[in-house]
């Protein structure tokens, strides 16, 4: 059955691309910590572009949490996002034209270093009908980015908050260093109800 005639299961499908320099991995800590707080997951070591998009694909949670690098390119204001890096190169936002609605029910939080750029963003949402998603626009540091998980995680799957009263009690409470924010499909005037 595909993810569109079956809602996803509550928990979290991570999808994780280390580069050797990296301090540790942002993934198997997650799934730790989803031990520990009993949340259903799945801890995916992804390689290749190909694969990412394949397994971005096949989630059967809601929430997709995708740990890797942002590429990014030097301009004239600074570094800006290109894409999710992978060793065989980079998602960018041509890559998810063909997502043709296969996140429909699910959120994306990505802690690529400024994935939280608009218009992949926007591209998330309205190829792939995604319901949220959470990605900072500034560039994190391992710690950062696991701090802020935690904080994530805890209160959605044992406080039961929002995502978006979850980021707006971050901003107010943490000061929100990396600017991580949620970007609702509401955004783009898209509603989707279940068939």
């Amino acid at each position: 059955m595909s993810n569109m005639a079956r809602p996803p299961k509550r928990g979290v499908f991570i999808l994780e691309c280390r580069d050797q320099k990296d301090p540790g991995s942002e993934g198997r800590f997650l799934a730790h910590m989803f031990r520990l707080m009993a949340v259903p997951h799945q801890h995916i070591d992804v390689q290749t572009k190909e694969q990412f998009m394949a397994m971005l694909s096949r989630s059967p949670y809601e929430l997709i949490h995708i740990a890797t690098h942002g590429s990014v390119a030097k301009g004239p204001k600074g570094e800006r996002f290109v894409g999710l890096w992978f060793p065989d190169g980079t998602v960018d936002v041509a890559a998810l034209q063909n997502l043709k609605g296969v996140l429909r029910d699910h959120s994306v939080i990505i802690t690529a270093c400024l994935s939280g750029q608009r218009e992949f963003a926007k591209a998330l949402i309205t190829k792939g009908y995604c319901k949220y998603v959470v990605a900072p626009t500034g560039s994190p540091k391992f710690h950062n980015s696991i701090f802020f998980s935690h904080i994530l995680y805890h209160q959605y799957f044992i406080l039961r908050r929002s995502l978006s009263e979850i980021l707006k009690r971050y901003d107010s409470k943490y000061k929100n260093p990396h600017q991580f924010a949620a970007i609702p499909l509401s955004r783009y005037g898209l509603h989707f109800v279940r068939d």
